[in-house]
């Protein structure tokens, strides 16, 4: 083999060589991209996967309701009837917690504070929420709060008076008020009962409102005859009226309320815009996710369908009326707008 021959020999074996190289690492290549990229797209699934796992695993502790009363109330036996049909549904601890004062407003304050998470949920009727922001200036805003679900309604306030007093109608009542100021007792300066004062007033009855820490010792001064009437909660002036110790002569009620049938609503009287009616529900603290609020409302429905709810809910005597989130916030918006009325009428210290 000649000189020229060889190199050109060289030069064939050195182009295969290059070709060969250059091959492999084209491959090499496309191998890694393909498994940087299977790798990115495995990723995204696993933090997807690892999304719906956190969301299918709430709750995974303890569930606190903040009633905004002390115990043994209306607000407090309406919280206490769900919460262990709850508790099963949910499968972890359901705790009521009373935290009383300001006529509802630190409870209101505490839970609009909390962690928007889903474990710290508020138990206060309306529109008493309204009036202790719009009228006692709570440290919270009542159309922030995510409703969750409604358990309870078609309740109100009634009209009580001593059971010696010789006051049998609300026309005796504001005939009577013509004569003295009246002195009438109810549970706070910013709550339902304050809103029943102010209707009556409107009326016509001249009267005093003193206010009480609670609906059972605001009940309990009419019984004992301290003061001329009071304006009270259907299961507080229940009990004292099975016991002969009060009468009901009128409610506040858009409607006759079941268990004081006879009792006439000061709409029926013949004042129609006087009417209003205590919705018994569940918020979240505002910004709870959507999915959480979701969670629970569903949960407090099939809570709602135990027979062991609607039992306590009978022994207490209140009346369900089942909503959930839309509906609920729907009927917080008139409430709060009725208020935002009358709220100059309030009578605060």
């Amino acid at each position: 083999m000649n000189k020229k021959m060889k190199w050109t020999a060289v030069f064939f074996v050195m182009l295969l060589s290059f070709l060969m190289v250059t091959a492999c690492g084209e491959t090499n290549q496309e191998s890694a991209g393909g498994t940087e990229a299977e790798g990115e797209e495995a990723g995204d699934q696993a933090a997807a996967e690892g999304a719906q796992t956190n969301e299918s695993t709430f709750p995974e502790k303890e569930v606190t309701i903040v009633v905004s009363n002390s115990a043994g109330g209306s607000n407090d036996l309406a919280a206490r009837s769900i919460a262990g049909p709850l508790q099963e549904v949910l499968g972890v601890p359901v705790v009521v917690e009373n935290v009383d004062g300001a006529g509802g407003n630190i409870a209101r304050a505490q839970v609009f504070n909390a962690e928007p998470d889903g474990y710290t949920l508020l138990k206060t009727p309306i529109p008493s929420m309204s009036i202790g922001e719009l009228v006692a200036e709570g440290d919270f805003q009542t159309m922030e709060f995510e409703p969750v679900f409604n358990m309870f309604g078609h309740s109100s306030n009634v009209v009580i008076v001593p059971a010696d007093s010789e006051i049998e109608t609300i026309e005796e009542l504001i005939a009577a008020s013509e004569n003295q100021k009246l002195r009438a007792s109810g549970s706070g300066v910013a709550t339902n009962t304050a809103l029943g004062s102010i209707f009556l007033k409107e009326i016509g009855v001249d009267h005093q409102y003193i206010p009480y820490e609670g609906g059972s010792e605001s009940a309990q001064q009419v019984a004992g005859g301290h003061v001329d009437f009071g304006i009270a909660s259907e299961i507080a002036a229940k009990s004292l009226e099975e016991e002969g110790l009060v009468k009901v002569i009128a409610t506040t009620a858009t409607e006759r309320l079941s268990i004081f049938p006879d009792a006439p609503t000061l709409i029926e009287l013949g004042y129609p815009e006087l009417g209003f009616e205590i919705l018994y529900g569940i918020w979240a603290p505002p910004n709870t996710p959507p999915d959480v609020i979701e969670i629970l409302a569903d949960a407090f429905l099939e809570a709602s369908e135990d027979p062991a709810f609607s039992e306590a809910a009978e022994r207490v005597g209140f009346v369900e009326q089942i909503m959930m989130p839309d509906e609920f916030r729907e009927r917080r918006d008139i409430d709060y707008l009725l208020v935002e009325k009358l709220k100059d009428q309030f009578e605060v210290e």
